[in-house]
């Protein structure tokens, strides 16, 4: 399964959220991925688990982040401009040098 979400990952934001809409009862688990070099602009991660996952750098700007598990993630220079954190969770997350302007991370754990 993960691999399907992978390639789903690489194509665009709009095809991936639109999958999302489509299949709301699949779990996204994506622990330990290299998301590194995925465009996620605007994508919908919500309630996705990515724990220990690498997405250094990635852009992530307007993402919708709610109640994503990024526990253990790295997220160093990760662009989270305007990107919906409510109730993520980010323990022991890198997020040094990541840009979170504008990001809601109200509830953040």
């Amino acid at each position: 399964m993960r691999a399907d979400l992978l390639n789903h990952l690489q194509y665009s934001a709009v095809l991936w959220n639109m999958w999302r809409r489509d299949n709301p009862a699949v779990n996204v688990v994506l622990d330990g991925a290299n998301l590194n070099g995925v465009i996620l602009t605007g994508i919908d991660l919500s309630n996705a688990s990515l724990r220990n996952a690498r997405p250094p750098a990635t852009n992530l700007m307007s993402a919708d982040l709610c109640g994503t598990d990024f526990s253990e993630a790295y997220l160093s220079e990760a662009n989270l401009l305007a990107a919906n954190r409510d109730g993520a969770i980010l323990i022991y997350t890198n997020l040094h040098e990541a840009d979170l302007l504008g990001a809601s991370m109200t509830q953040v754990r």
